[in-house]
Parts: structure tokens; sequence; C-alpha cells
């Protein structure tokens, strides 16, 4: 793979020369104030050396060395610490701990024709409801018009269960039945 520098533009427009006015209006002070602080740093750190005393301390901007205070940020005691840092934590380890046993839990599925599940419980309402839904009209082989009617039958139990007395409740799948009418031709 061969890398190709990348070739300088010949021309700037009008807006790459305001861009770049303004980075070297905004930077340059701060490179200039950057290098004088480090030549500084540089130039202190070797007359310690020749004098023997160790390397020159790092300037510390913020706060006093060695006040044990600092003016950027507050010091926070330890117990505060603790119970802002600890007290969320364990909430969210407990919560963490839940979830997971609800989720892991098998789950007891409840089945109508399961008599026992039935039978620990009260039956505080059992319904059945039909519905009849009219067809097509056909004819049949002997050449009589009728109509299909469909009924539809749904059975609903509910109980209540009595060692957590919860109310249950269970619709079975509807049953269709198809009768026919004779229907009377005018």
């Amino acid at each position: 793979m061969t890398l190709i520098p990348q070739q300088p533009p010949d021309e700037f427009g009008p807006v790459e020369h305001l861009i770049s006015d303004q980075l070297v209006a905004t930077l340059e002070p701060q490179r200039g104030k950057a290098l004088a602080a480090f030549r500084q740093h540089v130039a202190a750190q070797k007359a310690g050396e020749s004098e023997g005393s160790g390397p020159a301390p790092i300037p510390i901007s913020r706060g006093a060395r060695g006040t044990g205070r600092s003016f950027g940020r507050r010091e926070i005691p330890r117990n505060a610490l603790w119970y802002w840092a600890g007290v969320p934590s364990l909430v969210a380890a407990g919560l963490a701990v839940v979830v997971t046993l609800q989720l892991t839990a098998p789950q007891k599925r409840v089945t109508p024709t399961d008599g026992s599940a039935m039978a620990s419980g009260k039956v505080t309402r059992m319904e059945e409801i039909s519905r009849d839904v009219p067809g097509e009209v056909t004819v049949l082989a002997d050449g009589t018009p009728v109509r299909e009617i469909h009924r539809q039958t749904t059975r609903q139990t509910q109980w209540e269960d009595a060692r957590d007395h919860a109310t249950y409740s269970v619709t079975e799948q509807p049953v269709d039945t198809v009768n026919y009418v004779q229907v009377q031709p005018f």
C-alpha cells in the first residue's frame, strides 16, 4: 500500500481565509503562553539540577498545594461518599436480583383440563356464551336450497385460589358447529 501525501490546495477561497484568520487569532496567543510556560519550567528545572536540590516543582493552577483544600472542587467526606455511591449501587444490585429471579423462575401454566388446579380453588363463575352466525346459502345434491348457520360456543371459567387469593380466568377455544336450515324459495 502506497501512501500519497496530501497536496495543499493551490488557492483558498474567502471562507477558508476567514476561518484560518480566526483560528490563528484564537490559538496563537495560547500557543505563545504554553511555549513560554514550558520554557520557564525547563529553565527552572535546569537551575534546580545545577544547585542539587532536585527537580523544580510543577506549578498548580487551582488551589494551594499542601493545604488539603481545593478551590475547583469541594472535598467530599468519606461517609457521604459511601452514602451517595453505596445506596444506589445496593438498590441496583437488589433490583438485578429480583429481575433475574423473575426471569429464571419456572412458570407454572394452568390449563383448563388440569383438574387439580381448579380443585384447589373455589369456582366463582362459569359462563357459556353461544351465538348464531348466518352463513351462505347453498344448494344440496337433491336441489334443496339451505342456509348455513354457524353456532359458536365459548366457555369461560373463573375461580379464586385459596392460597394466594388470586382470581384466575380461563377462556376455552370457541367450538363451531354448523347447522343447515331450509330456505323457502320465492
